[in-house]
């Protein structure tokens, strides 16, 4: 109904577009011989309506059936022009531009038929205007000092939400000491969040953005068990804190290449601080049966 309305008020513009081969609209199970052609006037057809008219067919489905387009500028005897080009002739150099089309082979029951795209390509990987923070250094260094510090970033709050997690699901004789201990942590972890995010922004990069960015880009494995013995939650945690320090370490020197002396010395303090959250979690779990609830 929509692509018969469409054609008729094409039709009452002038001109021709001509759809060669393509499926009636109104008869969409076989496609017309060569005498049923349809020639549909639109010598003043805007882009606007031109667009609207390929959507609409593509929403029915009657548009996998299209093999080519040619479009006309007068009558159907003028030589024919691409799409883009007619349109520009017709609306001047100061009208809108039309819409770019891309020809992608698509399957259909008819293989040699091919579907015609509206397709708007936008610019991946790069930062907004508005968020583009003035610096020195050269992209490909904000692009690695980025992506280190946002994996340690995505590993800080996963160790966080760890140590939290554990910190109010332990039990046992030691609860109240191993209670503090783990709150005492994971705030200090929280606390290189921020700090880790701002430095990425302060060289011209973006940061994490929501929940599901951190575990995409996370290497500390959640613990989701309904209960850990108090024991085993301090050595999985010794053993996390390890890890990310060793990321860390990874980290300063990707940053030291960039000469990114800022974001190297903030690492430096927090690896000084993982590593001391991993000797206490050493220490605790060292005397035998010590953590047994």
């Amino acid at each position: 109904m929509h692509v018969a309305m469409a054609l008729a008020d094409i039709d009452r513009v002038g001109g021709v577009v001509i759809i060669d081969p393509v499926v009636h609209p109104l008869t969409p199970k076989h496609p017309p011989n060569q005498a049923e052609r349809g020639q549909i006037r639109a010598d003043r057809c805007s882009t606007a309506v031109f667009a609207w008219l390929f959507h609409e067919w593509n929403a029915t489905g009657r548009s996998a059936l299209m093999r080519g387009l040619t479009c006309f500028a007068g009558n159907t005897n003028a030589q024919p022009k691409h799409p883009r080009r007619a349109f520009r002739d017709r609306l001047g150099s100061t009208g809108p531009r039309p819409p770019r089309l891309t020809v992608a082979s698509t399957p259909s029951r008819q293989p040699h038929h091919r579907r015609i795209l509206i397709v708007t390509k936008a610019k991946s990987g790069s930062v907004a205007p508005e968020l583009d923070t003035p610096t020195d250094l050269p992209p490909q260094s904000v692009e690695k000092i980025s992506t280190a510090l946002n994996g340690l970033l995505a590993d800080s709050f996963a160790l966080y939400l760890k140590t939290k997690n554990f910190h109010w699901h332990i039990s046992g004789r030691h609860f109240r000491d191993y209670h503090l201990l783990l709150d005492e942590q994971s705030a200090q972890i929280l606390a290189t969040t921020d700090d880790l995010a701002e430095r990425v922004r302060k060289v011209g990069g973006t940061t994490l953005r929501s929940i599901g960015h951190i575990s995409k880009l996370q290497s500390i494995q959640d613990n989701n068990d309904d209960y850990v013995p108090p024991r085993e939650m301090l050595r999985e945690l010794m053993n996390d804190n390890k890890k990310v320090a060793a990321a860390m370490r990874k980290a300063h020197e990707i940053v030291d290449e960039c000469k990114d002396a800022a974001s190297a010395g903030l690492l430096e303090n927090f690896i000084d601080e993982t590593e001391k959250r991993t000797w206490f979690l050493f220490e605790a779990t060292r005397q035998e049966g010590a953590n047994e609830a």
